[in-house]
């Protein structure tokens, strides 16, 4: 069951990755180096507010089913309105901070990446959460696939009749549009797929809240992780440093999808056997984990070989993506070992130290990016993640040590 779900991922995952390959590709050399940091960074920031993630009420949903199906029809609503409220605070607190911190930012263009990041994408998310939950993976597919297949359609229909010169004003429309339209195919898809009790049960609030704020702080520091340095650098160094730095990223990211996939698959067993307790999820983990490193390996060979077409694909003005590419060439292996870990302790119960680990990880890459970025630029954002990621893992792996004789 679980094999057949993975190889159902995984190959709807691959044409996810060529549709988004040719999606970032078209963008890159559409928009140009500088204008693609600038898309980096509303991306990025969009990024770290969506962590918010309804305050993990999704993830409490996702625990919850997992352990027993019934509940998905008696909360599933409950959470959908959470997270809608919680986007509309969300995309409020964006505008604000976004258009505060960075200058060439204009609110029009912000409040276009909000709708479409924080509100319409984050419940397209959600979605897939509840699906994963239901093991209906099929649909999660389908919502990839199809949410940059619309994306991708439109930038290049827009790109064919703008002669290919896209503003970063004009591709956040662009960007809207295409998000809103999949939207509303997923609603209507979701409704006729999930039957869920129409009563909101108001009781269940709070006790969500106070249980997903873990998972949401956890969400927030993996995301920061990963995203605030782009802010930082297109804050400190300048929107083309940023450029360089999100598409090596970008590349990054998209090797790391089938690693991604496997474990969006196996997170609901990590919460089922994970009420053994964290010896039994590390069992679990042994199953698949080496073969991940294996491709992990793989993976960064692969790319200090052919780092150097980078500039063929992307254009001359993205030259240093080849260097930013060697660098982290072998992060995905250092991702794998982290994420396997992560899971089993959320799995096991253990959320909130989790979370307290990334938190300290995120201030630690904060700290270091603030010292190293406006010496280094990029390379400075390099070592910091590294360096902050060895530190997750190693707090990743005293924390399974502390709790391993322990259920909770």
């Amino acid at each position: 069951m679980m094999l057949n779900s993975i190889y159902k991922m995984l190959s709807g995952n691959l044409v996810k990755i060529i549709i988004q390959s040719i999606l970032f590709i078209s963008l890159a050399r559409f928009l140009g180096v500088e204008n693609f940091g600038l898309f980096s960074i509303y991306i990025a920031m969009a990024g770290l507010f969506c962590s918010f993630d309804a305050l993990g009420a999704g993830s409490v949903l996702l625990k919850k089913i997992s352990r027993n199906r019934d509940s998905f029809k008696n909360n599933a609503l409950t959470v959908i309105l959470i997270h809608i409220v919680c986007a509309c605070f969300l995309i409020f607190c964006y505008l604000g901070i976004v258009n505060t911190i960075f200058d060439k930012i204009t609110f029009m263009t912000s409040f276009k990446f909000a709708l479409s990041e924080l509100l319409f994408y984050s419940l397209i998310l959600l979605q897939n959460q509840i699906y994963q939950a239901l093991n209906k993976f099929s649909l999660i597919v389908m919502n990839n696939i199809g949410l940059s297949l619309v994306r991708l359609l439109s930038i290049l229909t827009f790109g064919y009749f703008s002669d290919f010169s896209i503003g970063i004003d004009e591709l956040a429309s662009v960007y809207l549009f295409a998000t809103l339209i999949w939207f509303l195919i997923s609603v209507i898809i979701f409704f006729n797929k999930c039957r869920i009790s129409t009563e909101v049960h108001k009781g269940e609030v709070i006790p969500i809240i106070q249980e997903g704020i873990h998972f949401s702080l956890s969400k927030l520091a993996a995301v920061g992780n990963s995203e605030v340095d782009k802010g930082m650098i297109g804050q400190i160094k300048g929107a083309s440093e940023a450029g360089i730095y999100s598409a090596s990223s970008k590349i990054i990211n998209m090797v790391m999808v089938p690693v991604n996939t496997v474990f969006s698959v196996t997170m609901p067993k990590y919460f089922k056997y994970g009420a053994e307790g964290i010896t039994r999820n590390y069992q679990f983990s042994l199953k698949f984990v080496p073969y991940l490193l294996l491709y992990a390996t793989i993976s960064g060979l692969l790319i200090l070989s052919f780092a150097d077409f980078a500039v063929v694909l992307l254009g001359d003005s993205y030259g240093d993506v080849t260097v930013a590419l060697k660098y982290l060439a072998f992060f995905p292996f250092l991702k794998v070992i982290s994420t396997s870990l992560a899971d089993t302790i959320a799995g096991a119960g253990f959320q909130a130290s989790k979370s307290k680990a990334q938190l300290i990880s995120l201030i630690v890459n904060v700290s270091l990016n603030i010292i190293l970025i406006p010496l280094y630029s990029w390379l400075g954002a390099i070592i910091s993640i590294f360096i902050s990621e060895v530190l997750l893992t190693l707090m990743y792996l005293g924390t399974a040590f502390k709790y391993r004789n322990i259920q909770k």
